[in-house]
């Protein structure tokens, strides 16, 4: 299979979200008032979820999409396993990828890359530029060898369900500027590099979020074409020990020769 989560980490991910959730609850009454304006207590705490909502889910899809590929064989912790050559670099497991073909990307993930100041743009571009660098550089000194392909950096933008987004990204200073382009993916793109399992793990994140939202708060529901039948993540509100095994398909590693050139 492509991705084996543990059941510990999704839940871990779920209580912090909740905890936030929780903490919005509690502050409500206090928050519920403007110079002018207020909110009927009946709704205050919906109303304050609701708004706040993008803000907490933008905290945790970087870690959920590090859930995924950590068991996923492109992933960089199975990756720092096989090639020794790519072995403890300075990578975040949520932005390196390893492609079956022998390509490497990486790629930060936003919620919203529409709602993505510039310069915060421009900065993450940067440091994903210089990250890859270092890791040609790294597998250069140790094998004597070139990445057989320049490694891919790119934006996921978590919401999207497509994109064909190219930003133009000035990882140098305003006075000597250096540009580079640097592509948004959206789910579909995403679920393109990775695999179906990735896609199937994301809209099952997306539901159980919505499930813990809707089941703490009144008025505010899942929508229904967010609704995952049969959702495999639900699993952990029953035990949280084990694993949960999303994918039919089994996803290839690359080999070394995919990687290096000859």
């Amino acid at each position: 299979m492509c991705i084996t989560v543990e059941k510990a980490h999704i839940a871990e991910l779920a209580k912090r979200f909740q905890s936030s959730i929780e903490k919005l609850i509690a502050d409500a009454p206090n928050r519920a008032q403007d110079f002018i304006l207020e909110l009927d207590s009946a709704i205050a705490a919906p109303a304050i979820v609701f708004r706040d909502f993008p803000k907490l889910h933008g905290n945790i899809v970087q870690d959920a999409v590090g859930v995924a590929l950590q068991s996923h064989v492109g992933g960089y912790s199975e990756t720092d396993k096989t090639f020794k050559f790519l072995s403890s670099l300075n990578v975040s497991i949520d932005n390196f990828f390893l492609h079956s073909s022998g390509q490497i990307y990486l790629f930060e993930t936003k919620r919203d890359m529409g709602q993505v100041r510039r310069d915060a743009a421009e900065t993450s571009a940067r440091k994903l530029t210089e990250v890859a660098s270092a890791i040609a550089q790294t597998v250069k000194s140790r094998t004597g060898k070139s990445l057989r392909y320049p490694i891919k950096c790119a934006f996921f933008s978590f919401i999207d369900d497509h994109s064909s987004k190219v930003l133009t990204c000035n990882i140098a200073s305003l006075g000597a500027p250096s540009t580079v382009k640097v592509p948004v993916y959206g789910r579909a793109e995403m679920n393109n590099l990775i695999g179906n399992c990735f896609g199937l793990y994301i809209t099952s994140f997306d539901d159980l979020v919505g499930r813990l939202v809707s089941e703490s708060m009144p008025h505010l529901y899942r929508r229904q074409e967010k609704v995952v039948a049969d959702n495999p993540l639900f699993d952990i509100l029953n035990s949280p020990s084990g694993r949960i095994v999303l994918g039919e398909d089994e996803c290839k590693q690359a080999t070394e020769e995919m990687v290096l050139e000859d």
